[in-house]
């Protein structure tokens, strides 16, 4: 008989089927030795299926420096008495970052306790009380079974009967801690979660392709791996360079020097800092240290300013793999995080602080990501706004996806000087950008072991994790800016799409020959395009498509009828409901989270920073662009509401008729999801006005109403609208809502 003629063994089939590790080695049989009599209809099955065995996991034990329980009274005393004018005088940049790292370590290993930490077997809410009386207890058990007797049993379960009370009083106790503390230390409830959850570490024996490592060689295999992806460069100066460059500007700095002052405010906004570099330098050393070390640190800032030197000691960074998906013992499952020198990054965010305002002002307005006042909902109100404007018009609006490939890493050095050169970036802050991005140093760290320092010899990639990183990424990738005209585009970071209104097959030329010419700057400026990643869509709301074989490089790009952008699911109507379907269903898996871990929570604080943390932050992401108007779609995002009441109405105790939350929302304070998004709305469209919001394009399309009768007090004049599709567009439903609200 064949297994999937059989209800019950087609859903055993399916199951195994998607298994395909466990499938080969799966046997499926009827059974022969039946316990109990079998319907002919549903026989009994033998199923043999092996399991892999757990992977050996690297061992976290290792040592740190608590610095908590540092002397500084006696590091700040050595500091002070050290001539720092005399000692860093007559040395290099390089040399005077050196002494200065010398004497902290010094500093650190006499005067820091090494302490010891190794993973415990016990959740973290056991005390110590509790484990000598587990260990009691398994000593009266195991005499107990050896020797037997009436009093050895009555030992044995009073000390259960102990153990038992004194873990709930505890666990009891844990949680309320933790639902007191979760607001102002929310690192706390993740930590309770990784509890339950069990360690997840990486395993001893990974591999990479054919290479294997185990033990002491498995930070040599991720360091083998993380430094090859980066690539030479390959830029030449050339008319073509030129050609999609800026003109200079001569408000760009060329010369730079730090105060004192400008360091001890840095050096004082460490204070609820915690982290150490790889270096081994803690922020608590720099925070309480703070007044000994401004002048030293100050004296390196300037003279690696005026030399044009970053110290090469800051510029070795430690690299933790993170793991992503797929098997833990593949090397390529995992991404890699870099930790870079404290001093390093303080000096950067000081620089960034004083170049950043006249860098901004040469990069385009279109540009939405690491720009002051712009984010992901600016991008994509201005890219819903031109897609109504099509849209009123009859016309079609073509847009392609653009797909970098790892476009930080391959961010060509020499191009990035080049552009810099042509803002107008003179000597000496030319050749200290050149110093920071070049011969930069990388290891990895696991549980206490290091793999080997690896310099990194390709001339391409931005720090990541560096405090410059964006703003260097945004002056490299505007120079796309003059490539896309007449066309338009957006740029969010490295997300990138271009777009054309359609009325003919001269404008789908148009589009193309944009295209090419973007191909053209990509390999001008050493860039590389995932063109099996890209993506056209076309938007439309009335008429017919007219259909264009766009094409990168030769090869036709994909046409789809959905993308997601920036976490919006968007469809060639511009019709939301796909997206709310989304966006509810992972509001409610979100739901689901809070409800295996808060169960036996009891305080309404927690409940509901946990419910504004994980699930309205989802249901209310990016809704001034798919901000529902039919009842349908409003009932669908308050069914996720509802739910979390009902749970939080269980948890608290709070009383209330069937389907009726009003008694929960009061003791919550939770106000209708409709309610929050008109007045969203408001704020957000006074923010543009006041420019919080930095969108000059939205900005362009406000209609201020110049009041010409009294007796009239809207501000915005709101254009007529055909249809609910048309006025719900973001902008006009936002200044709609404006004109209607009675304090605006």
């Amino acid at each position: 008989m064949e297994l999937t003629e059989e209800p019950c063994a087609s859903i055993l089939y399916h199951i195994i089927e998607h298994r395909p590790s466990i499938n080969e080695s799966t046997i499926v049989q009827q059974a022969t030795d039946l316990l109990v009599p079998c319907d002919i209809y549903l026989p009994a099955l033998s199923i043999s299926c092996p399991f892999p065995s757990a992977l050996p996991m690297h061992d976290a034990q290792h040592t740190y420096y608590d610095f908590k329980n540092a002397n500084y009274e006696r590091i700040i005393h050595r500091l002070e008495s050290i001539d720092w004018y005399n000692a860093l005088d007559s040395r290099s940049t390089d040399l005077s970052a050196d002494f200065l790292q010398k004497s902290l370590l010094d500093c650190i290993r006499e005067c820091v306790p090494l302490r010891n930490f190794r993973n415990s077997t016990f959740p973290i809410w056991v005390s110590s009380k509790l484990k000598k009386l587990l260990v009691m207890k398994k000593q009266s058990h195991k005499q107990y079974k050896m020797l037997g007797g009436h009093n050895r049993y009555s030992i044995f379960s009073q000390l259960r009967a102990q153990c038992k009370f004194e873990s709930k009083c505890l666990y009891s106790h844990y949680l309320r801690n933790l639902q007191n503390r979760l607001c102002v230390d929310p690192k706390s409830f993740w930590k309770f979660v990784r509890s339950k959850r069990g360690v997840s570490t990486i395993p001893d024996e990974v591999h990479l392709g054919e290479s294997k490592a185990s033990s002491d060689q498995v930070a040599s295999l991720f360091a083998s791996h993380f430094s090859s992806v980066y690539g030479d460069s390959r830029f030449t100066y050339n008319d073509l360079s030129d050609e999609f460059t800026n003109n200079q500007f001569s408000h760009l700095l060329s010369n730079l020097s730090i105060s004192i002052d400008e360091v001890n405010i840095a050096l004082n906004s460490l204070s609820n800092v915690y982290s150490s570099g790889p270096d081994g330098i803690s922020v608590n050393l720099l925070y309480h240290c703070r007044a000994s070390l401004s002048l030293p640190v100050t004296l390196i800032f300037n003279k690696s300013l005026t030399e044009g030197v970053f110290p090469s000691v800051w510029k070795i960074s430690r690299i933790t793999p993170i793991f992503k998906s797929g098997n833990p013992a593949d090397v390529a499952n995992y991404r890699p995080i870099s930790g870079l020198p404290l001093l390093g990054k303080l000096f950067e965010s000081i620089v960034l602080k004083r170049i950043e305002r006249s860098f901004l002002t040469t990069l385009s307005i279109d540009q939405h990501g690491f720009f002051p006042g712009c984010s992901t909902v600016t991008s994509y109100v201005v890219f819903a706004s031109y897609l109504h404007a099509a849209f009123e018009l009859g016309n079609q609006v073509d847009v392609i996806y653009m797909d970098f490939s790892k476009a930080f890493d391959f961010i060509d050095h020499n191009a990035l000087l080049y552009i810099l050169d042509r803002l107008g970036v003179g000597e000496p802050l030319l050749s200290w950008f050149s110093s920071y991005l070049s011969d930069r140093r990388q290891f990895v760290y696991l549980f206490g072991k290091s793999s080997d320092l690896f310099m990194i010899l390709a001339s391409s990639g931005v720090p990541q994790g560096s405090r410059l990183d964006p703003l260097l990424f945004n002056i490299f990738i505007n120079t796309m800016c003059s490539v896309v005209s007449p066309c338009r585009f957006l740029l969010f970071a490295d997300d990138s799409k271009i777009f054309h209104t359609i009325t003919s097959n001269n404008d789908c030329l148009t589009l193309q020959n944009t295209l090419d010419k973007f191909t053209k700057w990509c390999s001008a400026f050493n860039l590389s395009l995932n063109i099996s990643k890209c993506k056209i869509m076309t938007f439309y709301y009335f008429k017919a498509v007219i259909s264009f074989d766009y094409r990168l490089d030769g090869i036709s790009i994909q046409r789809v009828s959905q993308v997601h952008d920036l976490g919006i699911l968007f469809v060639p109507s511009l019709n939301f409901s796909p997206h709310i379907d989304y966006m509810t269903s992972k509001a409610f898996r979100a739901l689901g989270f809070i409800r295996r871990h808060s169960t036996n929570f009891s305080s309404a604080n927690c409940l509901l920073a946990l419910y504004n943390a994980l699930v309205r932050s989802v249901i209310e992401y990016g809704y001034i662009v798919w901000s529902p108007y039919t009842t349908v779609d409003n009932c669908r995002i308050d069914r996720v509401q509802n739910s979390f009441m009902r749970f939080a109405g269980y948890c608290l105790n709070i009383p209330h008729p069937p389907h009726d939350y009003g008694p929960v929302s009061q003791v919550l304070r939770l106000v209708p999801l409709s309610v929050r998004r008109d007045n969203f709305d408001i704020t957000f469209i006074q923010r543009l006005i006041e420019s919080q919001v930095d969108a000059p394009r939205l900005l362009g399309e406000l209609n201020f109403r110049i009041p010409s009768n009294t007796r009239l007090q809207c501000n915005f004049y709101i254009p007529t609208s055909t249809s609910n599709f048309s006025r719900n567009a973001p902008l006009i439903r936002m200044m709609h809502n404006a004109n209607n609200h009675i304090d605006y």
